[in-house]
């Protein structure tokens, strides 16, 4: 069986999304539920923020990969497969670290943050609803959420002062 370039460069894209949401990130901490101090907090906050602002990227670049190609199911399956799975995780680890450490984000008035994160799966799947059905609700609701994260995002940054690594 042979297949064609216009079904051969989804499927390798699919591939290499899937390898790249599953490289281990930088931290050592990845998976391990650590103790919040002031000695730490603002690294693990850049952590967070960066992969966020990473995992939120992917969303719309993809899609805007698959919508060139008029490619609905692969956009869909991408999503379920290999964004979706990735994300609930690192997502879990964060909503531990928040149980584990609430008395301190809630003195340092950090909640809001761990919100962002957990917004990632709502968002992708209001693009994937704007995109699929065209559904103009799901695009507005997809916008607000980016907007909504961008400025609590921003005032985080100005307040403790964070410098992320990709420069925003």
């Amino acid at each position: 069986m042979r297949l064609s370039t216009n079904r051969l460069y989804p499927l390798i894209l699919t591939l290499a999304s899937m390898l790249l949401l599953a490289a281990p990130l930088k931290s050592e901490t990845v998976d391990k539920i650590f103790t919040l101090n002031n000695d730490n907090v603002d690294a693990f906050l850049v952590e967070m923020i960066s992969e966020y602002q990473r995992f939120q990227r992917e969303v719309i670049e993809y899609r805007r990969f698959y919508e060139e190609r008029g490619d609905h199911r692969g956009y869909m399956v991408w999503r379920q497969n290999a964004f979706s799975p990735i994300v609930r995780d690192r997502n879990a680890f964060y909503q531990e670290m928040l149980e584990q450490n609430h008395t301190f984000i809630e003195r340092q008035n950090l909640d809001a943050i761990f919100g962002v994160f957990d917004s990632l799966e709502r968002f992708s799947i209001d693009v994937m609803q704007a995109f699929v059905e065209q559904d103009i609700q799901a695009t507005a609701n997809a916008r607000s959420t980016l907007a909504m994260n961008r400025q609590l995002i921003d005032e985080l940054k100005r307040d403790r002062a964070l410098v992320l690594e990709s420069g925003e």
